[in-house]
């Protein structure tokens, strides 16, 4: 199996996997991130959408051989973004309107 180095959440990581392994299954198994979930598996319900160089995929759509050196942002550093620039900006821990990421709906982002 080839040895892929993607860059998740701002820390470069390297996983073994076989080409075609959706990136999904790459940050859950793999890496142990389970904040993307499985869904539909056909790309259609939103559980597993990412960012991939800030744009939305859905996850169990993309094979770990197409991620390249695209960065992957999955919810758990999503949410870590968003506490860190809400406290940066002396609000308190709780910031509602910095980013939305629900089941089966879109990320919008939002500044305090």
């Amino acid at each position: 199996m080839p040895l892929y180095k993607i860059t998740v959440n701002g820390a470069e990581r390297s996983v073994e996997a076989v080409p075609d392994m959706p990136l999904l299954w790459v940050l859950r198994d793999l890496l142990g991130l389970t904040g993307s979930k499985y869904g539909c598996g056909i790309g259609a319900c939103g559980v597993c959408t990412v960012l991939l160089d800030g744009d939305q995929e859905q996850s169990c759509q993309v094979p770990i051989s197409t991620v390249g050196k695209k960065k992957v942002t999955t919810i758990e550093g999503f949410r870590r973004t968003a506490r860190t620039r809400c406290r940066r900006l002396g609000s308190s821990t709780t910031c509602p309107n910095v980013a939305i990421a629900r089941r089966g709906r879109s990320w919008r982002r939002r500044r305090c």
